[in-house]
């Protein structure tokens, strides 16, 4: 039985069509791209992580197209809901709609420079659910659509197609059997270098994982190469805003600014991975095993949603991706940072006087001769 994927594990199938756009007087010098014309393709709608509906979740945008030039192919676009300014465009950002612009995130190396893909729908002010049954109700009543845009550094988005996206299912054979935008490739637009190792790993455990999977019915071991390849690009993503939006002049990093962030990371990571007051959560990923330490719980992952269930329950494993968090946006936002990393560091500092004062309580209590 194959296993649902750690990331993106539930979406719809949809039938779509890329409409590509005329040149006119500045061409992208990519065949595919210059040549005017309509091609079929298969649409993978997701949710990033699988949280209920309601829930902020990343919504993800898979485009297929079998043969992209009547002949050779295939090639797959691969968008997470994101911004569309120079930052923003670069983050994936959740949301509790369907609708808004989505992007490749890193850019592809079109012939002349480096450019980001986007998304964005022609009609914007229309509320389309990120619940999947309610998205496919919505898009029974009529297709989204959206238009297809690249840009770079210092570049306004261009628009070269636009894409319709259907209800009905697509034919058995155009759909693929995963979307891989480092397999299937034009060869004069390949995605870009940067980031594209650790994202190449995450693909390629992602088909190591299914034929596993095909074969024991074990998901775990690709579960965990996901993790890791996800990380790295979160890490790596953190690293290429800080080279291009860093202002000069930050503060140096000191001994006392180390041991803030350290308590500041110990303490958010208890809060996300076992408070109770977080415990909705980390609720549709994890159960309650027994109590923990005061105003915290003792959870494990449930069946289906391992990697995810364990990272969240666990705070150690927890510590590395909020680290990296508070580091980021001390480079980026150094003062909302450095405020932020204080205020955790005393809510630890006071837990410390709470756990404190009680264990002093009943000592004191313990050795009352009156008792």
């Amino acid at each position: 039985m194959r296993q649902k994927p750690a990331l993106h594990p539930d979406g719809l199938t949809l039938s779509g069509t890329v409409s590509i756009e005329p040149k006119g007087t500045n061409p992208w010098s990519v065949p595919f791209l210059d040549e005017p014309g309509s091609h079929e393709a298969v649409v993978r709608w997701s949710r990033a992580v699988g949280l209920p509906g309601a829930l902020p979740d990343g919504m993800g945008l898979a485009v297929h197209v079998p043969r992209p030039d009547g002949q050779n192919g295939p090639f797959d676009l691969l968008m997470t809901s994101s911004g569309s300014s120079r930052l923003t465009r670069h983050l994936p950002l959740p949301r509790v709609r369907g609708n808004g612009p989505y992007s490749t995130l890193t850019s592809y190396r079109f012939p002349d420079r480096k450019r980001v893909v986007g998304a964005f729908p022609l009609e914007p002010g229309r509320r389309l659910p990120a619940a999947l049954g309610e998205l496919a109700a919505a898009l029974r009543e009529r297709p989204a659509v959206f238009r297809l845009c690249a840009a770079g550094p210092g570049e306004a988005w261009r628009p070269f197609a636009t894409l319709t996206v259907r209800a009905e299912p697509p034919s058995a054979s155009h759909s693929p059997s995963g979307f891989d935008p480092y397999v299937a490739c034009l060869p004069k637009l390949p995605p870009g270098r940067r980031l594209g190792l650790i994202r190449q790993a995450a693909y390629a455990g992602s088909r190591r994982g299914r034929i596993e999977a095909e074969q024991d019915g074990a998901a775990e071991g690709r579960g965990r190469v996901l993790a890791l390849a996800t990380f790295g690009a979160y890490a790596g993503g953190w690293a290429l805003l800080a080279r291009r939006y860093r202002r000069d002049g930050a503060d140096p990093v000191t001994l006392s600014e180390v041991l803030l962030t350290g308590t500041a990371t110990f303490r958010l990571s208890r809060l996300i991975g076992k408070a109770k007051v977080t415990r909705p959560l980390r609720a549709p990923f994890t159960d309650v095993e027994e109590e923990g330490a005061p105003a915290e719980l003792n959870e494990g992952p449930k069946p289906g949603h391992r990697t995810v269930g364990e990272l969240l329950s666990c705070p150690f494993c927890l510590n590395v991706w909020t680290a990296t968090t508070l580091t980021g946006a001390r480079m980026l936002w150094p003062r909302i940072a450095s405020a932020t990393t204080r205020m955790l560091s005393a809510v630890a500092i006071a837990d410390a006087m709470h756990l404190g004062y009680a264990a002093l309580v009943k000592a004191t209590e313990a050795d009352d001769p009156s008792d």
